[in-house]
C-alpha cells in the first residue's frame, strides 16, 4: 500500500517539486508496475507529466463531478421518495466543501477515462489507476449482503431454493442494474429499431461519438439520442429547388467539432428522405473534416425500406420521386447494401393467421406484384389487417358488432363497480395509474377480447379504446341516468310519494342538497331512494323549494303526487304534523270507535292527483276501515295490516290506500345523512375539483346499490350507441 503514495494526487505537488522521488531503482513502484503489467520507464514518464498539469485541469474535474453527482441525487429522489429522504442526509448537499472532489484516485481515475487520456497519453497511468481501484479495501459489500440475507431469508421463507434465494438477493442489493421490463424482453425486439440502439450503445460504450437521426420525428424518438436529420444537420428546407446544397454548419461551430470526431452516423428512414439530403451531407462532412473520402471517413447506415413511402414531391409525378430518391444519387453505386429477412412483428404474433396474410399483401405491394386496374390497387374481400378487414363491405358486420359489444359490456362493468364502491376512476395527473384503466389492464392479461382490444387500437379510427376521461364520464352518466329511470318508474307506479330533504356543506363549503324518494311501489315494498344531489347557492325557503321544484320537474315527477315532504332545516322551511290523522284510524289494533270525521281528515291528505270520486262517500270508507278491522284482529302491526290489505284491496281500496299513505309517510332524514356519509367518501380531499354533475351520477350509482347490481348491460349499450355517431359499430 506504501507505492500508493505515488498515485496519491494530494502528493502531485510533491513530485513536481522534487521532494518525493520517482527516478531511478524505486522497488515500491516497479512491485506496482509489475503487478499492473506496464513498462516502467513509460509510467514513471507519464506519471510526471499529468502531475505537472493536474493542477490546471482540477476546476474541470470539479465542475463535472458536480453535475454528475447532482444529477445522481435528482435522478434518484424522481424514482423513490424514500432515497430522497436518504439523499437529503448525503454529504452531497451538506456544505459546497463537502461537495467538492477531495483529490482521490477515483476521480483521477474518471478524468482519464472521460477525457480519453487513456487511449493516447497515459496508457500506463490509466492502467495502473484501474489495477488500484480494482483492490478490495474493506469487506462490507459482504457484510451488507448479510444483512440483505437476514430480511430475504426469514423464518417464514427458510424454504425458499438456492437459486432463488441467489437470485432474490442480487435482485435487492444490485437495485441500480435491474433491467427494465422491456429489456427483460429484449428477445422479443428483435427488429431493425433494436439493432440501431444495438450499434450506437456499442460505438459509444467505446467512448467514441455515435450521432442517430432519422428523417421523420416519430422515428427520431425511438432511437437513443435520436435527432431528425433536418434539425442536426441543418439541411437546407428547399432541396427541391437547389441544386448543390450544403449543411448550414460554420466549420468552427461546436456542431461541426462533433462532425469532426463523429465516428458512426444512423439515418433511419432514409428512404423518404431526399436524395439532396444525403448529398449535402457528403459535400459538408468532406469541408469540415478535411477528408475527400465519401461522407468525410465516417461510416455511415442507412436504414429504411424502399416498399414505403419515397420522398413527397408536391405536384410531383411518379417519375419525379423516383428521381429524387437515394437510389437515383450519385452515393448509391457507393453503398454497401444489407438486408434483414424475418419480419419481426409477423413472428411475434405467430398464433395469428391473418397477421402472416397482411405481411404477405404488403410484401407484394411493395414488390410491385399486385393486381392494379388504372393504376390502383384492387383489394378484394378476403383481406384482413390483423383482424380487421381492409374493405369495410367486406366485414363481417354481426361478429364485429358482437366483439365491440363485449368489450363495451366489460366496460360498463367496470365502471358500475367502481362506482357502486365509490371509488376513484382516474389517477392523479396520469389516468394510467387510475383504477379504472389499472383494472382493464388486469382484465386484459387473463381475457383475451380486452387484450386484443387493447393491442389493436391503432387499427381502429382515431385510435378508439373507450378508455379515457371523456368515455368514463359518459360511462358513469348513463349508469345514473338508467338508475334514476328505474326509480322514477316506481316511483310513477306507486301513484304518490314523499320527499325528504336536507342539506350538508361539503369539503369546499359548498352546501349541498340531498333530495330522497319515499314511496311503496306495486310489491308493498317500501323504498327510500336518493334521486339528486347538488349545490343549493339561495337558501331562503322559497331558493330551496325552487330548487327540489327543478329536480322533480327534471326527473319528470308529477309535483301534485307529493304526498308528505320532510326537512331537516326546519329555521328556513315552515312546518306541520299532518299524520296524525291517519294512525288514529290505522292504530293497532284498529278500533271501533272510529268517526265519519276522523276518516274525513285522514282521506284528506291524498296527494291531488289521487282519484277523488274513491273518497267522496265517507261512510262507504268507514266500511271498508271496519271490514279491514274485522281482518286483522290478530295482527299486531301495522305492516301485518298492510300486506293483508294487499290481498283485499279489490274489497276495500280506499283503507288499502290509507294504508299505502301511512308507510309513504317519511319517519326520519336517515336516507339523506347516508347520503352525506357517501358524499364523504366520493367527494375527499383527492377528489375536490369533481364536477357537479359527474358528483349526482356518483352518488345515485353509490346509494342505490341493489338497483345499480340489475341493470341490463345491454341497454345501456344501446343507450351508448344512441348518443352519438362512434367510430365503431355497437
Amino acid at each position: 500500500m506504501k507505492s500508493l503514495a505515488y498515485l496519491d494526487p494530494k502528493r502531485f505537488v510533491d513530485i513536481n517539486r522534487g521532494i518525493l522521488l520517482i527516478d531511478g531503482d524505486n522497488h515500491l513502484l516497479k512491485r506496482l508496475t509489475n503487478l499492473a503489467n506496464v513498462n516502467h520507464e513509460k509510467l514513471i514518464i507519464e506519471l510526471k507529466d499529468f502531475a505537472a498539469s493536474f493542477e490546471s485541469l482540477y476546476l474541470t474535474i470539479n465542475a463535472d463531478l458536480k453535475k454528475e453527482k447532482l444529477y445522481e441525487v435528482k435522478k434518484l429522489s424522481e424514482n423513490d421518495e424514500d432515497q430522497k429522504n436518504q439523499d437529503e442526509e448525503d454529504d452531497f448537499n451538506s456544505s459546497n466543501s463537502e461537495n467538492e472532489c477531495k483529490y482521490c484516485l477515483p476521480c483521477v481515475f474518471r478524468l482519464l477515462h472521460k477525457y480519453n487520456f487513456h487511449s493516447s497519453a497515459y496508457t500506463n497511468l490509466y492502467l495502473t489507476y484501474k489495477l488500484i481501484l480494482t483492490l478490495a479495501c474493506t469487506q462490507v459489500n459482504c457484510e451488507r449482503s448479510f444483512s440483505k440475507l437476514k430480511i430475504i431469508e426469514t423464518r417464514l421463507r427458510a424454504s425458499l431454493g438456492q437459486e432463488l434465494l441467489e437470485a432474490l438477493l442480487l435482485i435487492s442489493i444490485e437495485k441500480d442494474k435491474i433491467p427494465n421490463s422491456e429489456r427483460i424482453i429484449s428477445e422479443f425486439r428483435t427488429g431493425k429499431t433494436f439493432l440501431i440502439n444495438l450499434l450506437l450503445t456499442k460505438v459509444r460504450s467505446n467512448c467514441s461519438i455515435a450521432l442517430a437521426v432519422a428523417s421523420s420525428g416519430i422515428a427520431a424518438t425511438l432511437l437513443e439520442g435520436g435527432w431528425t436529420a433536418h434539425s442536426a444537420f441543418k439541411l437546407p428546407l428547399d432541396l427541391i429547388n437547389i441544386e448543390t446544397p450544403m449543411c448550414n454548419i460554420p466549420k468552427q461551430s461546436n456542431i461541426a467539432e462533433v462532425l469532426r470526431n463523429c465516428k458512426f452516423i444512423v439515418w433511419d428512414e432514409n428512404t423518404m428522405a431526399h436524395k439532396r439530403g444525403f448529398e449535402a451531407l457528403d459535400r459538408s462532412l468532406k469541408d469540415i473534416r478535411s477528408n475527400n473520402e465519401v461522407m468525410g471517413g465516417v461510416t455511415v447506415l442507412l436504414t429504411g425500406d424502399f416498399s414505403q413511402i419515397l420522398p413527397v414531391i408536391p405536384r410531383g409525378s411518379r417519375a419525379d420521386e423516383v428521381k429524387a430518391c437515394i437510389k437515383a444519387s450519385y452515393l448509391w453505386p457507393l453503398i454497401v447494401q444489407l438486408s434483414l429477412n424475418k419480419i419481426m412483428w409477423v413472428h411475434l404474433r405467430r398464433g395469428d393467421i391473418t397477421t402472416g396474410k397482411f405481411s404477405e399483401l404488403l410484401l407484394k405491394i411493395g414488390d410491385g406484384d399486385f393486381s392494379e386496374l388504372a393504376g390502383k390497387l384492387v383489394i378484394t374481400k378476403d383481406l384482413f389487417v390483423c383482424g380487421y378487414l381492409v374493405v369495410e363491405n367486406a366485414i363481417n358486420f354481426s361478429k364485429q358488432k358482437e366483439y365491440h359489444k363485449a368489450v363495451i359490456r366489460i366496460l360498463f362493468d367496470v365502471s358500475r363497480t367502481l362506482a357502486r364502491q365509490g371509488l376513484a376512476f382516474r389517477g392523479n395527473g396520469n389516468e394510467k395509474n387510475g383504477n379504472f384503466y389499472q383494472i382493464i389492464l388486469l382484465i386484459s392479461r387473463h381475457n383475451s377480447t380486452m387484450k386484443t382490444w387493447l393491442n389493436d387500437s391503432y387499427f381502429r379510427r382515431y385510435y378508439s379504446t373507450y378508455l379515457s376521461h371523456d368515455s368514463q364520464d359518459e360511462f358513469i352518466h348513463l349508469l345514473a341516468k338508467e338508475t334514476k329511470n328505474n326509480i322514477i318508474e316506481e316511483v310513477k307506479e306507486a301513484g304518490m310519494y314523499s320527499i325528504i330533504e336536507d342539506t350538508m356543506p361539503d369539503l369546499l363549503h359548498k352546501d349541498q342538497l340531498s333530495v330522497c324518494l319515499r314511496y311503496v311501489n306495486s310489491k308493498a315494498e317500501v323504498y327510500e331512494h336518493l334521486i339528486a344531489i347538488d349545490e343549493i347557492v339561495d337558501k331562503t325557503g322559497k331558493g330551496i323549494a325552487s330548487k327540489i321544484s327543478d329536480v322533480l320537474s327534471q326527473n319528470s315527477l308529477n309535483l301534485n303526487n307529493i304526498a308528505f315532504q320532510s326537512y331537516d332545516f326546519a329555521s328556513s322551511m315552515s312546518s306541520k304534523n299532518l299524520v296524525k290523522p291517519i294512525f288514529k284510524i290505522l292504530s293497532i289494533p284498529i278500533k271501533s270507535d272510529i268517526r265519519t270525521e276522523d276518516v274525513e281528515k285522514a282521506c284528506g291528505l291524498f296527494p291531488p292527483s289521487y282519484e277523488t270520486s274513491l273518497v267522496t262517500d265517507y261512510d262507504a270508507i268507514l266500511c271498508q276501515i271496519n271490514i279491514l278491522r274485522h281482518k286483522t284482529e290478530h295482527e299486531n302491526t301495522l305492516e301485518m295490516v298492510f300486506n293483508l290489505s294487499e290481498s283485499l284491496k279489490t274489497l276495500v281500496p280506499v283503507a288499502n290506500s290509507l294504508c299505502r299513505l301511512s308507510f309513504t309517510a317519511p319517519v326520519t332524514t336517515a336516507s339523506n345523512e347516508r347520503s352525506f356519509s357517501k358524499l364523504k367518501i366520493i367527494k375527499n380531499y383527492l377528489r375536490t375539483t369533481m364536477a357537479a354533475n359527474r358528483l349526482d351520477d356518483l352518488m345515485i350509482s353509490n346509494s342505490v346499490k341493489d338497483i345499480v347490481d340489475n341493470l341490463n348491460l345491454e341497454d345501456l349499450i344501446t343507450n351508448l350507441a344512441a348518443l352519438k355517431e362512434r367510430p365503431i359499430k355497437i
